[in-house]
């Protein structure tokens, strides 16, 4: 997934927090992604389960979307949905994932990016 100046969207929920790069510094897009990954890693960090937070996020449809170039999130909805689905991916056991729809035998995605752009 790129901005549409090009740049790559860079999403790391691996570690202890949630880091989010998206837009160039200073920037509204920038200040916002800051802020959701601000707030998504307080929460973790103050036991909120990553379940619920990736529950909001998923499926929710913006631009910039499409193709991520993340080989565990190969396509996403949003900026949001590929937050949560690597969220889920990191945080989340099969069962979760199941219930949020996000298994299945062809792909660890299989629902990601169902249709053409964000609305």
């Amino acid at each position: 997934m790129t901005t549409s100046s090009g740049a790559p969207v860079r999403i790391d929920t691996s570690g202890n927090g949630i880091l989010i790069n998206w837009g160039e510094p200073g920037s509204t897009t920038a200040g916002m992604a800051e802020m959701l990954s601000t707030a998504l890693t307080v929460s973790l960090q103050s036991g909120v389960p990553a379940y619920p937070l990736v529950e909001e996020l998923l499926h929710l449809r913006f631009v910039p979307d499409g193709p991520t170039g993340d080989p565990l999130v190969p396509s996403a909805a949003s900026v949001a949905d590929h937050v949560a689905r690597r969220l889920a991916f990191d945080r989340l056991g099969p069962a979760e994932l199941q219930k949020l729809g996000l298994s299945g035998s062809d792909s660890a995605w299989p629902d990601a990016y169902a249709s053409g752009s964000g609305t």
